[in-house]
């Protein structure tokens, strides 16, 4: 009992319990969902690994097994079973997900020196800013990477350069990409402080990242020397138009969108750089911090190629290596930066400007087109202040407050009309109310309560009501989803009768079944409940970053299925044809309002939910 009473005090204070708490608070609000989005790729193909008698034949299964170079699912597929995926799956979601926000934490309570603001951040980043591709509420190979990958950044910032290149080097086996891009990010801060930490580091580093790759390295290297040439076929497309159509997210823009789609796509750039600029002109710990520096250096470098390689020069390497996920990183750490320089300010600045600024970190939550207008508005305000102080201030300066003032004045009355104008659900406008409440109140007790000093400040939660009120919010949304009277419409209801549809023609139809279906469903992934085979899927469209003649295929299975999508614009008579005399499909999915009105000689109905319908195809015996 007393060992109890000594340590349970220093756990609940540790940053284990930290940490958990996060976890917590991430899955009040965020969820956890099996079987759509990037599992689409990888839970049939763990499957196959797992059962082999499972999608053979199977064009993207096959390919992915020859080309996927992650290590993560051969192995998975050598310790569990097929039942176990789903309680496997969950568990490491829950352990990838607490050992990343664990070296998160440590991570910003190092860089903030403050674990208080640190633990605010990380609440910030899942309720506010977030960065979507690191809080995916699936589990994948890449959820299991950022444990690690957070990990060696950690290390990075101790300087514990040897251990962190370890670290990223065996994550480059299970997610390259997320590994390689850190890796870089050392050794441009070791190659620009070489005098600091000297050559032998920078080489130690790159040697014990690349030791520690090396099966990444020869299965990769073993799997591109392996493929078959690119053989010309008559009518397809050519890679980069293929490319464009399959994979538009490896592009800074979205290939051939209208000028006025890419202005806004571009808008997230520039409020990365409003917000650098922010940190380097007025936030001392970003200013001092050389290692965020470089990585915010290289990061950009890699985002200019990603450009170059994009429309300048295109290159198919080039774009497989996903440059423009270095977006993340930067994101990551900049909007870090800045809502730690925020808080700091809010509670040791002058109370009017915490105050002011208390409004527009709250304003961060409702992204486009308010969050750029709100991070412009925090420049300003730095910005202003910054002038203001001043001491025999020349017409220059004189100039630039008064045009500040107005900016920053034409700002609030833009945000007050788009506010406006925002579709909020009533309840989010109720929470923002209460907030704006809340933090009036508290300017007001801190303007009392300098006149009494025996009072204490309650400075502290200009910024933390935001934070928990954005948190009751998120978790709400959840909870209201996730109960059935609200899954009985719209997106929710489609995957859920999606998915009942696959699990009914899991345990009906024989293993070596071939189906189609509705290619063109948002989530995909009609192999991972159904296990069974189909003609193709829009989502299969990933492949193209492996296997570029089955990425021709994908284009050619796609042209021939075309027109059976979820909402028919055009007779798909000629797709049955296909389907039923090209590939030979045993199974057809119909959306329910679209399915043959009665049976016939081909067609036979075996099952509908409310909104899709079964068919197997009648073939006559030889």
């Amino acid at each position: 009992m007393d060992s109890l009473r000594t340590h349970l005090p220093k756990f609940l204070r540790s940053d284990w319990f930290i940490a958990l708490i996060i976890l917590l608070i991430f899955l009040a609000s965020n969820g956890y969902h099996y079987g759509w989005d990037d599992q689409h790729l990888e839970l049939p193909m763990l499957k196959s690994l797992i059962d082999h008698s499972l999608y053979q034949g199977d064009y993207y299964v096959e390919s992915l097994k020859k080309n996927f170079t992650s290590f993560f699912f051969p192995i998975l597929a050598r310790l569990i079973t097929v039942k176990q995926i789903p309680t496997v799956y969950f568990i490491l979601f829950l352990l990838s997900r607490y050992f990343m926000f664990f070296w998160m934490f440590k991570l910003w309570r190092l860089l903030a020196e403050n674990g208080s603001r640190a633990f605010w951040y990380i609440i910030a980043f899942i309720v506010m800013v977030r960065v979507d591709e690191f809080l995916y509420r699936t589990m994948s190979h890449e959820e299991f990477t950022l444990a690690f990958v957070f990990a060696g950044i950690y290390f990075f910032y101790k300087e514990r350069f040897v251990l962190a290149a370890v670290i990223l080097g065996i994550a480059a086996n299970f997610h390259a990409l997320y590994s390689l891009f850190p890796m870089v990010f050392i050794g441009s801060y070791l190659l620009w402080q070489n005098k600091k930490h000297g050559v032998k580091t920078l080489v130690q580093s790159v040697f014990f990242y690349a030791i520690f790759s090396l099966p990444f390295l020869i299965w990769t290297i073993s799997t591109r020397f392996n493929k078959p040439p690119i053989i010309p076929i008559p009518g397809a497309s050519d890679w980069l138009t293929l490319y464009k159509i399959a994979c538009p997210q490896n592009f800074l823009l979205t290939p051939g969108a209208p000028l006025t789609m890419n202005l806004k796509e571009a808008i997230p750039y520039a409020v990365l750089a409003v917000i650098f600029l922010t940190n380097i002109f007025f936030n001392p710990r970003f200013i001092k911090d050389k290692k965020t520096q470089a990585l915010c250096f290289s990061a950009s470098i890699l985002l200019f190629f990603c450009f170059l390689f994009s429309y300048v020069a295109p290159n198919k390497f080039a774009l497989d290596l996903n440059l423009i996920r270095n977006i993340q990183f930067l994101s990551f750490f900049l909007m870090g930066y800045l809502l730690i320089l925020l808080m700091e300010t809010i509670e040791n600045g002058p109370l009017w400007i915490g105050f002011i600024l208390a409004i527009f970190l709250t304003l961060l939550k409702y992204g486009h087109p308010i969050e750029p207008i709100a991070i412009i508005l925090i420049l300003l305000t730095f910005t202003f202040v910054t002038i203001s102080r001043r001491e025999n201030k020349t017409p220059l300066q004189h100039t630039l407050l008064a045009l500040t003032a107005v900016t920053f004045l034409a700002g609030i009355i833009l945000i007050i009309y788009l506010q406006s104008t925002l579709p909020l659900r009533s309840f989010a406008r109720i929470n923002l109310g209460v907030i704006l409440v809340l933090l009036t109140l508290i300017y007001c007790y801190e303007t009392w309560a300098r006149k009494n000093t025996s009072f204490g400040s309650l400075r502290k939660f200009f910024y933390v009501i935001p934070l928990v009120m954005f948190s009751f919010q998120f978790s709400y949304y959840h909870y209201t989803f996730d109960q059935p009277q609200n899954r009985q419409s719209g997106f929710w209801e489609l995957q859920d009768q999606w998915e009942e549809m696959q699990r009914y023609v899991q345990q009906n139809t024989p293993k070596d079944a071939m189906l189609l279906v509705p290619y063109n469903m948002e989530m995909g992934g009609f192999r991972i409940f159904s296990e069974r085979k189909i003609i193709a899927c829009f989502r299969d469209c990933g492949i193209v970053g492996f296997d570029y003649n089955a990425a021709l295929e994908w284009e050619r299975r796609i042209k021939d299925i075309e027109t059976f999508k979820v909402f028919p614009s055009e007779p798909y008579t000629l797709a049955l044809q296909k389907a039923i005399f090209k590939y030979n499909v045993d199974y057809i999915v119909f959306m329910h309002y679209a399915r043959p009105p009665s049976d016939n000689a081909l067609l036979k109905h075996i099952y509908s939910n409310k909104i899709f319908s079964l068919y197997q195809v009648s073939r006559p015996h030889p």
